[in-house]
């Protein structure tokens, strides 16, 4: 696996990554869409994905790191 390295350097296409923000979380650069203040655009947000029928919306975070998912077990 990677280190850890600046938040500056991570990609911010949507790609999910591992963040560090206080805790490890998986997180990835996106809108969120059920966020009514456009205003505050593009940010980090977990991979919770929304519910929308309970009004749920991606908690942002402020990461400082990160480094990249590893490579998911192949199936047998």
């Amino acid at each position: 696996m990677s280190e850890w390295q600046p938040i500056d350097t991570a990609p911010r296409d949507g790609t999910e990554i591992i963040g560090w923000a206080g805790e490890v979380v998986v997180l990835s650069y996106r809108y969120d869409e059920n966020d009514r203040d456009e205003l505050r655009g593009k940010m980090w947000l977990d991979n919770s994905y929304d519910d929308f029928s309970c009004g749920l919306a991606s908690v942002p975070y402020d990461p400082t790191h990160w480094m990249p998912l590893p490579t998911p077990p192949q199936k047998e």
